[in-house]
């Protein structure tokens, strides 16, 4: 058995044993350096992880205190390991994760837990990672396991990692921003109640003819991008009488390739009424602004929808129209989620958070 470990069993015996009772002030670092002739690492790695499991709580500018471990009072104190890809330049596009880091962040400050973030984090950057960079993760989460209390896991890491890492770690998860069949708790967007809220609005504002535009097709699984089939699946599925096409695989293939297959759809359509194209991502609705762009405007038969709200919708000209999933919510439900995990009597039991999104107007709908 390690010293700190030693001390830290000491520690817990003295709580259990209510010699250290709620409120009591335990041994400052420079006094338990002296008393147990250890190092200021040493002494300092014992506190921090009392802190990870509540046993005591940090009071700046006064020390360590025993916590209040009655049923009544929650844990509020822990940490939790951020497998989250980093942080965007502000001036990029795409802020989708910025607001679930940003989320993250302040709901971990709220609850007072500790984040964890791994440099290995920063793989998960890359659109697809590679089998190199997946088993980079997968040992930097199985050697963090047992200073934390539980992981905040990014889409992009794989269903079989996780499923690994849960196993032999036997700390609870939440995966963040996708779905899974896996025993782990999940926070997502609620795609099915976005489309059917922007089919409504359309509807409300005249379209007859509605036009989906899917970055890939309804059967793939990628769990760098799983809401976008997620969203082709349920238009398939909620949507099939003659008024609805679904075009798949828009981004998969040379973009001359999906511009004329959208373009002969909605030229095809418009003679039956006001076509809108709703597409998977904003970025894909941004594209076909541009493309569809004539004088400045759309043509007056013409409406186009995205359903991620990214920083890209606000830049076109005109406006986009999206339903913005609320990110930043993900992100606090996410440690939400994961703190009611650690605290309950079964840490494994999973739960699924669907988070809303809210309709932004802008110009490409009129």
């Amino acid at each position: 058995m390690k010293l700190y470990e030693k001390i830290g069993n000491e520690l817990k015996d003295a709580i259990a044993g209510n010699v250290l009772k709620p409120g009591d002030k335990v041994l400052s670092i420079s006094e338990m350096k002296e008393k147990y002739q250890v190092s200021h690492i040493t002494a300092l790695r014992v506190y921090r992880e009392l802190s990870a499991e509540g046993l005591i709580a940090c009071r700046h500018g006064q020390g360590y205190f025993v916590c209040d471990r009655s049923p009544k009072q929650q844990k509020v104190f822990g940490r939790f390991a951020c497998f989250v890809r980093t942080m965007r330049s502000p001036r990029d596009n795409d802020n989708y994760f910025n607001e679930i880091n940003t989320g993250i962040q302040i709901e971990a400050g709220n609850r007072r837990i500790d984040l964890l973030l791994p440099y290995h984090a920063a793989l998960l950057d890359a659109y697809v990672p590679s089998p190199e960079m997946l088993d980079g993760i997968r040992r930097a989460m199985l050697s963090c396991a047992d200073s934390v209390d539980g992981f905040l896991l990014d889409e992009r890491i794989p269903d079989e990692t996780v499923a690994e890492v849960i196993e032999k770690t036997r700390k609870p998860a939440v995966v963040i921003n996708r779905r899974t069949k896996l025993p782990v708790n999940m926070v997502c967007p609620d795609n099915e109640n976005a489309l059917r809220m922007i089919h409504d609005m359309g509807s409300r504002m005249k379209y007859t003819q509605f036009i989906f535009c899917a970055k890939r097709d309804q059967l793939s699984y990628d769990c760098s991008d799983y809401n976008s089939t997620e969203r082709a699946a349920l238009f398939h599925r909620l949507f099939k009488d003659e008024k609805h096409e679904l075009i798949e695989n828009c981004l998969m293939v040379p973009r001359e390739v999906y511009l004329k297959k959208i373009d002969e759809a909605y030229r095809r359509r418009r003679k039956q009424g006001r076509v809108l194209l709703i597409c998977t991502t904003d970025v894909l609705a941004a594209d076909l602004i541009s493309y569809f762009l004539a004088d400045g405007k759309l043509p007056d038969d013409l409406g186009i929808a995205g359903l991620e709200g990214l920083a890209v919708s606000r830049k076109c000209a005109p406006t986009l129209s999206s339903m913005r999933v609320d990110t930043f919510a993900m992100g606090m439900k996410a440690v939400e989620v994961l703190q009611l995990s650690v605290n309950g009597t079964d840490s494994y039991l999973p739960s699924t958070v669907l988070v809303p999104s809210v309709f932004e107007p802008g110009g490409s709908m009129n």
